[in-house]
């Protein structure tokens, strides 16, 4: 039910993650839940990036980060290090911004800006590693209020709305290192790239229960107040597909370099024609072999007699 958002201002929000409709079952209202929703990107960009920044000697080291820091100067600072993996890509979901008394503010079908980065193990999961298995007992026909901490409760990950869409997700440290190395060593194109991501978004009871896997579905993200229009997420999973390499390009140069030889003094072509011409040549050798033979042989048989 597309547009379901814009009619918020006549709901009431019972916590963070539970509104209740204007309208109503026989035993309680229609309600809308912010449980994790499993959402997926069609990658159009995906860069891996290596920076540097001075880090002031005030500031502390922040694991979660896991940047690497040069030798620490109790009187300069020092530099710190990190990579990260940036792209943007597009949704096959809308996902609506929207606020209790404006309903609809905003509604997105890519993300802009989507930054991966590494971060220590055990971080991932938050509090209770909640899945979208777990949100189903809180939506649909099943809908009921949630905790007021919500499902996914110190899970590192954040989606929000600053200029358009923005993920900002972790891989842990050994797999971000693989998968940062893959992408900067391969000399080959990116044919296809796709992430999943799971986070905390409110729908519509009535398009969770009836709706399937395939459609396009509408999410929101409640706009609490202007400077807190985001919502916890955890990267799933992203696969890359690499175009497989070609030698046609190889084929061509091997093939300027036999062109070439054959230019030079000490590598004759052999092609049919000059072929042709050499068999003729040895004919006429024989021929003339034969000719001085048998002139000869009838000279010693005049002897003879």
């Amino acid at each position: 039910m597309h547009g379901f958002f814009k009619d918020a201002p006549k709901w009431k929000l019972i916590n963070n993650f539970t509104i209740e409709r204007d309208e109503s079952l026989s035993d309680r209202p229609f309600m809308a839940t912010s449980v994790p929703q499993r959402i997926l990107i069609n990658i159009t960009s995906l860069t891996a990036v290596s920076s540097a920044a001075w880090k002031p000697r005030s500031a502390e080291y922040d694991s979660t980060k896991n940047d690497s820091l040069t030798e620490p100067d109790k009187n300069n600072g020092c530099h710190r290090s990190s990579n990260y993996i940036y792209g943007s890509g597009k949704l096959d979901d809308d996902i609506v911004l929207f606020s209790m008394t404006k309903g609809e503010e905003a509604r997105f079908s890519k993300i802009d800006h989507i930054r991966i980065s590494p971060i220590p193990p055990g971080t991932i999961g938050g509090d209770k590693s909640s899945t979208v298995m777990d949100g189903i007992s809180y939506s649909g026909m099943s809908s009921k209020k949630l905790p007021d901490d919500g499902l996914m409760a110190g899970e590192p990950g954040v989606l929000f709305v600053h200029d358009g869409l923005q993920l900002e997700v972790h891989l842990e440290e050994g797999a971000f290192n693989k998968l940062f190395e893959e992408i900067i060593s391969s000399n080959r194109e990116i044919e296809k790239s796709v992430i999943e991501f799971v986070a905390e978004l409110f729908q519509d009871e009535v398009e969770a229960s009836l709706s399937e896997n395939w459609h396009r579905h509408e999410y929101g993200i409640l706009n609490h107040n202007p400077y807190s229009s985001s919502t916890r997420a955890r990267l799933e999973t992203i696969s890359i597909a690499f175009r497989a390499v070609h030698h046609a390009a190889t084929d061509e140069v091997s093939l300027s370099a036999r062109e070439h030889q054959s230019d030079t003094p000490h590598s004759p072509l052999l092609t049919d024609q000059n072929i042709n011409i050499i068999n003729r040549k040895l004919a006429l050798l024989v021929g003339i072999a034969s000719t001085i033979a048998a002139l000869i042989a009838i000279h010693t048989v005049f002897s003879i007699l």
